[in-house]
């Protein structure tokens, strides 16, 4: 069985919208596991797990979603649909305070 690397080679991977995106290579041979962090974190979170699957056998990446860990966050573009129904660009909506 191959060993388990320490820390995977990261790789950033540009889109067609010109948005980075990273790619965690952990290594291994066998059976192809991509890992997909939860909301809030990035692909090395998964450092143990992946170290685990290398070591069963497995070839493993994980990647960060676009606007965590490494990944280029996507502009935000805003539309909204005033009282009126007028259109506003870039802007909230006004809120009521209580």
């Amino acid at each position: 069985m191959p060993a388990a690397m320490d820390a995977p080679s990261s790789h950033r991977f540009t889109t067609d919208g010109g948005l980075a995106l990273a790619v965690h290579d952990w290594g291994g041979t066998g059976r192809p596991v991509l890992l997909a962090h939860p909301t809030g974190f990035h692909g090395i979170v998964w450092a143990p797990v992946a170290r685990r699957l290398v070591a069963a056998g497995c070839r493993v990446w994980s990647f960060d979603f676009r606007g965590h860990g490494d990944s280029d966050a996507p502009r935000l573009r805003l539309l909204v649909v005033g009282v009126r129904g007028r259109r506003r660009r870039g802007r909230a909506p006004p809120r009521r305070l209580r």
